[in-house]
């Protein structure tokens, strides 16, 4: 089984007042993956119209957080895979050592997967106790995992870190694959996927050459959907538009 999947950071940053840009979702349909997920998403102004646009998807979406300033997450299955929902699992995204996360649990093809979104926060210094978090509930899980999200770190760091729970996967920068850019002008990679269970992890898209486990995207960042004369080259978190790349590609389990 093959699932082609995206992940994007949809830069909400805990505003409850979030208006969902309609490209967001103009962009999952284009690219016609299996799986997204969305991190630092709000469920606010636009929904309905980004419900509408993916409505060959079954949506998931993280409780939303009774305190200003925290996120919520959104998983989208393709309704096509015809899988079955096991289980829909939540924590409190508004603790501090805690990071913003959903898991999904589902069968499909025979096979149990485990589709987690998360995204580790960088408001105090709580990351150590995020990825203590995050490694000990992998640790636990039973079945094959795809764990999608926004780590706020690089990608050899995220694996020194969680182990041999999973296999951390994602476009390097030593091959100038970046997913941010920060206001001092550098370009990190902080957007990976962690899998266990799979047969092989690969990019499906025209770049697979130089870049051959996953892609990151940044087309979105057009003048039509509100970027002015801004490029992927460009510090984007001064605005409320994604400010990250999409990260995309695919994996065989």
């Amino acid at each position: 089984m093959i699932l082609n999947y995206i992940e994007w950071n949809g830069h909400a940053m805990g505003n409850y007042e979030y208006q969902i840009p309609m490209f967001i979702s103009e962009k999952i349909k284009e690219t016609q993956t299996d799986v997204f997920m969305l991190c630092e998403f709000i469920q606010g102004q636009g929904f309905n119209y980004f419900n509408e646009e993916l409505k060959d998807y079954k949506l998931f979406i993280s409780p939303k957080a009774t305190v200003r300033g925290y996120n919520q997450i959104c998983i989208g299955i393709r309704k096509s895979l015809d899988f079955e929902l096991l289980g829909v699992y939540n924590i409190d995204t508004t603790d501090p050592f805690l990071p913003e996360f959903l898991h999904i649990k589902i069968k499909i093809e025979e096979i149990i997967l485990n589709l987690i979104a998360i995204r580790i926060k960088t408001q105090g210094n709580t990351q150590q106790k995020q990825f203590a978090f995050l490694k000990s509930y992998l640790h636990q899980i039973e079945g094959a995992i795809l764990c999608c999200g926004d780590f706020n770190c690089t990608c050899l760091k995220v694996q020194e870190i969680i182990g041999e729970v999973g296999v951390v996967y994602g476009p390097r920068r030593s091959n100038n694959k970046y997913s941010y850019v920060f206001q001092d002008g550098n370009q990190q990679a902080l957007d990976h996927i962690i899998v266990r269970g799979e047969k092989r992890v690969f990019n499906p898209y025209t770049d697979y050459l130089e870049s051959p486990l996953a892609t990151y995207d940044f087309s979105f960042v057009t003048k039509h959907n509100g970027y002015g004369n801004k490029t992927a080259d460009s510090y984007l978190s001064d605005g409320e538009l994604p400010d990250h790349a999409l990260l995309k590609g695919a994996v065989e389990f």
